[in-house]
């Protein structure tokens, strides 16, 4: 999936409002907003996939009726799944 920005910018805008919140009341809020921020921006990367198309040459080949193939072209698709190798 697309990265969304209008996800990211309201994560973000809330972890804001509930600092300020949080200040009026006296509270330190600063470790909460960074909290919020990092997990907002976290979500965000994760929410990702990526998609990669690979383009290669195979030396060798497989001997078929007419001779081995060789310099075979090899085109490969991956695409990576959400929290796929994130800790």
């Amino acid at each position: 999936m697309a990265l969304v920005t209008k996800t990211l910018e309201e994560s973000i805008f809330l972890a804001f409002q509930n600092s300020q919140a949080s200040a009026s009341l006296g509270e330190d809020s600063l470790p909460q907003l960074c909290e919020d921020l990092a997990l907002a921006i976290d979500s965000f990367v994760r929410s990702a996939t990526v998609t990669t198309n690979v383009t290669g040459e195979a030396n060798g080949g497989v001997c078929v009726p007419g001779g081995p193939v060789v310099k075979a072209i090899v085109i490969a698709n991956g695409v990576g799944e959400s929290y796929a190798g994130l800790s």
